[in-house]
């Protein structure tokens, strides 16, 4: 799963993985661990209660972060990192059908956040998947059996 030179794949996937970290940056981790109550009520008409699992989830994001970075490292090196890029259509597919049920069945206030989330959320989905399709329709991409 290595590459000798760094394919348009993998150059593309750096992309992904830059835009996630600083989607989840910025848009889920910071604002959890640091917006105060009242923002959260500006921005979504109502704050996560109690604060603390916010605060929690907020640490998790980090947690990813850490996945994704390792992730990106290893394209640096040329290498695909499949663990990454399943994490990453868990996570953040999983997140958006989420936010689609909870947004259809009208369980959750529609806000601003929400929206460019779900957009980032599409996006990042999209990128993942056109290039788990690209490496799986390449023989040298395919992880070797164990």
């Amino acid at each position: 799963m290595t590459f000798s030179s760094t394919p348009p794949t993998l150059k593309l996937l750096r992309g992904v993985l830059i835009f996630k970290i600083a989607v989840t940056v910025f848009l889920w981790a910071g604002p959890l661990l640091l917006f105060p109550v009242s923002l959260f009520e500006t921005l979504m008409g109502e704050a996560p209660s109690p604060i603390s699992y916010a605060r929690l989830l907020g640490v998790a994001y980090l947690a990813l972060i850490v996945n994704y970075a390792g992730g990106f490292i290893q394209t640096t090196r040329g290498i695909v990192p499949w663990v990454t890029i399943w994490t990453g259509l868990v996570s953040n597919g999983g997140g958006l059908l989420m936010l689609t049920y909870l947004n259809l069945t009208g369980s959750q206030q529609a806000s601003t956040l929400t929206a460019v989330s779900m957009t980032a959320l599409a996006l990042i989905v999209s990128g993942l998947v056109f290039c788990t399709v690209r490496f799986r329709s390449s023989v040298t991409a395919m992880p070797k059996p164990v």
